[in-house]
């Protein structure tokens, strides 16, 4: 049986504060901050994950996860370290994306429904990052 998607969206995060501590932010629906935003599906293709940042202060670049958990502790990605992209008209405003093809499964006991935590950290300095994780389902 070939599984096809009905629908795409994204979960989101705002305002997280970056720095050198990880810090782990909660993506799901956000009405007030981004009327797009949905809760996560519990069967989903995650396809990227963006940080639109402000007030970067110090910062060169992001190393970051997703995972399961609240806690950060059950990853469904490796860490990956980007290099921030500064923006075209203001230095303290950058992006980072990063696309991938990983199907996520809702696990009882693990996962908090609706819900996809990213773990990051700053190299050095700080920033402050709208989180968006962008699926399929």
């Amino acid at each position: 049986m070939i599984f096809s998607f009905s629908k795409a969206g994204f979960s989101f995060a705002n305002n997280v504060s970056l720095s050198s501590s990880r810090a782990v932010a909660t993506c799901t629906q956000d009405s007030t901050n981004a009327a797009e935003s949905f809760t996560f599906p519990r069967y989903a293709n995650i396809r990227s994950v963006e940080f639109q940042l402000s007030s970067v202060s110090g910062a060169s670049s992001i190393t970051f996860r997703i995972t399961r958990d609240a806690a950060g502790d059950v990853a469904l990605t490796d860490s990956i370290t980007k290099t921030i992209v500064t923006g075209h008209t203001t230095a303290a405003d950058g992006s980072v994306v990063v696309d991938f093809d990983k199907d996520v499964h809702f696990m009882t006991g693990i996962n908090v429904a609706n819900n996809i935590f990213v773990v990051a950290e700053t190299n050095a300095g700080t920033a402050t990052a709208d989180i968006l994780v962008n699926w399929r389902a």
